[in-house]
């Protein structure tokens, strides 16, 4: 098939252009003039110009395409609201709204487990509620969903939803890179012992989840969960991240109610001193590390037939492999 790939310069859209190349899908990657493409150099990709906020430049991406794949956002733990409406929401329409007139065969897009708040649970599906988050990032991912979702109910488009959980990998700056930069440093700080339990999933495996949206018959409308099949404790994680880089193991702890008042100190402390800028999400940082979260994925094994390839084990191992390219404990890997 002839596909689009927006965001293929990031963590899973850059695995996912590999991956549909090597299918022999025909891959367009819409990228935009300031981006980084050395990920997608001497690949069988054509690089389109363009910007989620430019739909002139998305009429013309789409043209020809039958499935677009949308991994594009902006991914940041803090920023001004303006930003990330543009580019998460507004970007998102402009894209449905090329893809409605273009005649496509399906829209997969990557959205996060986020949607459904920051908070302990047993077990969350993909019926699960909505909940508000204080993260932009997350909002406007809720929001883009409604938006998706109405296109798919009003409108007729082929729409199909991936939310990765916590996504961990080669190419990821956010997780594994700071991660990876704390543990060399030996900062590594755990929250409660690193009791917290937390579902990661390897981009790799992801990426392979976002082929299946977007081959697969009878799943349009449907949205998946995607994890690893195991969950594992923040310590656990870490551990296996520091025996990888041959490095101590993160020792300290700080006991929750302790760090969360810390951080919400430093979160009014910087809006009274910096009012100007958007206080980073501090108080949600502690809450991630400190709860347990738990996904189920049985929608995805029956309806997609995914299966998490690459194990924790093994994901830790590329990881710190590329990493170790990047030159951590050196050079940082951005």
């Amino acid at each position: 098939m002839k596909v689009l790939v927006t965001g293929a310069t990031g963590l899973v859209g850059s695995h996912l252009a590999e991956k549909l190349i090597a299918r022999g899908d025909q891959v367009k990657a819409l990228v935009r003039k300031t981006s980084d493409t050395s990920y997608l150099t001497g690949k069988q990709i054509e690089l389109v110009c363009g910007d989620l906020r430019d739909y002139e430049s998305l009429k013309q991406a789409v043209s020809g395409v039958e499935v677009v794949y949308h991994c594009a956002a902006l991914v940041l733990e803090w920023g001004a609201w303006k930003d990330f409406y543009q580019i998460n929401v507004l970007g998102t329409k402009n894209l449905l709204e090329a893809c409605l007139n273009s005649n496509i065969q399906r829209f997969v897009d990557v959205s996060t487990v986020g949607v459904y708040g920051v908070r302990s649970h047993e077990m969350i599906t993909e019926e699960s509620p909505f909940l508000p988050s204080p993260s932009y990032y997350t909002q406007t991912k809720i929001e883009a969903e409604r938006l998706i979702d109405k296109y798919y109910r009003e409108r007729g488009l082929p729409v199909v939803i991936i939310r990765p959980t916590l996504i961990y990998g080669p190419r990821d700056r956010n997780l594994s890179g700071r991660v990876g930069r704390l543990l060399a440093k030996g900062r590594m700080i755990l929250i409660n012992g690193g009791r917290g339990r937390a579902a990661f999933t390897y981009g790799g495996n992801v990426a392979d989840a976002v082929i299946l949206a977007g081959t697969r018959d009878n799943i349009i409308g449907r949205s998946y969960i995607i994890s690893d099949d195991r969950i594992n404790t923040w310590k656990e994680f870490l551990d296996l991240m520091a025996e990888e880089m041959g490095v101590n193991k993160p020792s300290f702890s700080v006991p929750t109610p302790l760090a969360y008042s810390f951080a919400t100190i430093a979160e009014y402390g910087l809006k009274i001193l910096l009012p100007w800028r958007p206080s980073p999400p501090l108080r949600t940082g502690v809450k991630l590390l400190s709860i347990n979260r738990n996904f189920d994925i049985s929608r995805a094994k029956s309806e997609l037939g995914y299966i998490p390839r690459v194990s924790l084990k093994e994901g830790i191992m590329r990881t710190v492999k590329w990493l170790r390219d990047c030159g951590v404990g050196g050079k940082s890997p951005e």
